[in-house]
C-alpha cells in the first residue's frame, strides 16, 4: 500500500503491517542521526495500533534527553527531510513533517524524555492497544470524519481531538 497523503486532504485506509517496518526503518535512522540528544524513540498513532485504519502517514515520537537539545534536532530532521512546523497543539510538543506537500509520509513529534507530553501520546496508544472495544469505536469515528472532512485536515483532527479528551486524554 502507498505511503503517505497530500498535507489537507483525510483519507483512512485499511490497516497495513508494512507500516511497522516503516517505522522500524525510520527508526533506526533516527536513532543514527540524533545519537546521544535522543532518550527514546516510538511508534505513535494509529499506524502503531495493529487492526486500526489509518491515515497511511506514520507517526513517531521522539523523546529529547532533554528540550534544550531541540534547535540541534530540528537542525538534523531537516538534513533528512523533516519541515519544522512549531509547537504542536499540546503544550511541549513540537511538530514535523517528513515529504512534499502532495505526499507527507511522516509526522515526527518531539518532546523531551518524562514530559506531560510524552506520557500522554504513549498513554494514548497503549490504550488503543489495549482496549479493542474504544480502539473501534475510535476506528469507526475516524472513518466519518475522514467522509466529513475529506479536505480540511484540521478540522478532522479538531473533531477527532473531542473525542480523545472525552476518553480522558
Amino acid at each position: 500500500m502507498k505511503l503517505g497523503l497530500h498535507y489537507k486532504k483525510v483519507s483512512i485506509v485499511p490497516y497495513d503491517p508494512d507500516w511497522v517496518l516503516y517505522y522500524k526503518q525510520e527508526q533506526t535512522l533516527l536513532q543514527q542521526v540524533l545519537g546521544y540528544l535522543c532518550k527514546d524513540i516510538q511508534h505513535v498513532g494509529s499506524t502503531a495500533v495493529e487492526g486500526m485504519p489509518s491515515k497511511p502517514i506514520i507517526d513517531i515520537a521522539i523523546a529529547l534527553v532533554d528540550i534544550s537539545y531541540l534547535d540541534e534536532a530540528i537542525d538534523i530532521l531537516a538534513q533528512l527531510g523533516y519541515f519544522y512546523l512549531g509547537e504542536g497543539r499540546a503544550k511541549g510538543k513540537y511538530f514535523f513533517v517528513k515529504g512534499p506537500k502532495e505526499n507527507t509520509t511522516h509526522h515526527v513529534h518531539v518532546t523531551a524524555w518524562g514530559s506531560v507530553a510524552w506520557r500522554e501520546i504513549l498513554l494514548f496508544r497503549d490504550f488503543l492497544r489495549k482496549e479493542p472495544a474504544k480502539a473501534q469505536e475510535y476506528a469507526r469515528l475516524k472513518q466519518r470524519l475522514a467522509e466529513e472532512y475529506a479536505d480540511d485536515r484540521d478540522g478532522y483532527a479538531a473533531a477527532k481531538s473531542e473525542w480523545i479528551r472525552s476518553q480522558g486524554f
